[in-house]
């Protein structure tokens, strides 16, 4: 009786069983579909809204992997540098020169950067070449060709190093000399800027010392004109001892140095005279100031029209300084007042 009544159970327990079975078979089945209809719509969904904008489609770039012994901080570091830069650089970067023209002295060497922008993801190169353009190498400068700089994760600039020639030769007024930098060649996925991957680099004379411009920036006192000592402005173009030096202006056609007792008077050098030396006692003093003398519209009996002064009488008048007499109005012409300086 027991046999018989185990038996049918037994049958019912194993039917259960199998129908349980095959029931979470198909609800994995069919979570997986819809799993995947959800991926797929999602992915369908993201190709869309990319290509909507122009951009094209790229997978980003697998999680960074510390290998064994890594910092792992440094990974988190250019992990989010990747998350903060726009997609299309792909977190490796824009190469280009920083500032976009430079210039140098012949002779002499110059830094120029290279900076890495929109990204510092991964390790990239760059490499860097010239071309001559009115500079020529390497009579001007020292050609640069196919310099590799390289960037480290985190790294956003470096610099190369260009030197110019010193030819010897004053090009005086032919214009500054040029050549260009650019760049190519970027690996690990970095790009070139559009605008800023060459740069001009301009070579400036240093030989301008008598060619009549005063240069300050190649540290010029003054400019003559000529390379001659003994004129108030050395060969080096420094002032000598005792002179004042004036660039050429609107109101000075050519550059001029001075010095007291030349005989040459210049208001701008503090002269209020100059009779030709350095004599005291004559009127004019030993750094070209008025000594006691008459001025314009005065007389001095004292030779040669020094203190006590008089002024000019009625219908005389005197233009210059350092007279002993006035001169008498023309008939039909007269005077003002006492110390004229001319007639009316």
């Amino acid at each position: 009786a027991y046999n018989g009544w185990w038996g049918p159970w037994s049958a019912v327990t194993d039917a259960v069983t199998t129908l349980t079975a095959a029931s979470a078979s198909a609800s994995a089945e069919l979570g997986g579909m819809v799993n995947a209809v959800g991926t797929a719509t999602a992915s369908t969904s993201g190709k869309m809204g990319l290509e909507a904008t122009g951009m094209s489609v790229a997978s980003p770039p697998p999680e960074p992997v510390a290998p064994i012994g890594a910092n792992s901080s440094s990974m988190s570091a250019e992990k989010a540098v990747f998350e903060d830069t726009p997609i299309f650089t792909l977190g490796r970067g824009v190469f280009g020169f920083d500032p976009a023209s430079v210039w140098v002295w012949e002779g002499r060497s110059l830094s120029v950067n290279v900076t890495r922008a929109e990204g510092s993801f991964g390790s990239v190169n760059v490499s860097v070449s010239s071309v001559e353009g009115s500079a020529k190498a390497p009579t001007d400068f020292y050609t640069v060709a196919n310099q590799v700089l390289e960037f480290g994760p985190g790294v956003v600039t470096r610099a190369v190093v260009v030197t110019a020639t010193d030819n010897q030769v004053m090009r005086h007024p032919l214009p500054n000399l040029v050549f260009s930098l650019y760049l190519h060649n970027a690996t690990g996925g970095a790009l070139l800027s559009v605008n800023t991957s060459s740069v001009n680099v301009t070579i400036r004379d240093d030989e301008t010392c008598g060619n009549g411009e005063l240069d300050l920036d190649n540290n010029e006192l003054c400019d003559d004109g000529n390379q001659a000592n003994g004129d108030g402005c050395t060969m080096n173009c420094t002032v000598e001892a005792n002179y004042t030096c004036f660039p050429k202006s609107a109101s000075r056609p050519a550059p001029v140095c001075t010095r007291c007792g030349d005989g040459v008077e210049i208001a701008e050098a503090g002269e209020q005279c100059d009779d030709g030396n350095l004599i005291a006692g004559d009127g004019c003093s030993p750094t070209c100031q008025f000594e006691d003398i008459c001025l314009a519209g005065e007389f001095g009996t004292n030779p040669p029209g020094r203190k006590p002064c008089s002024k000019c009488p009625l219908d005389q008048y005197q233009p210059e300084r350092r007279q002993t007499a006035c001169v008498s109005c023309a008939p039909g012409s007269f005077t003002a007042a006492e110390g004229s300086t001319s007639a009316a």
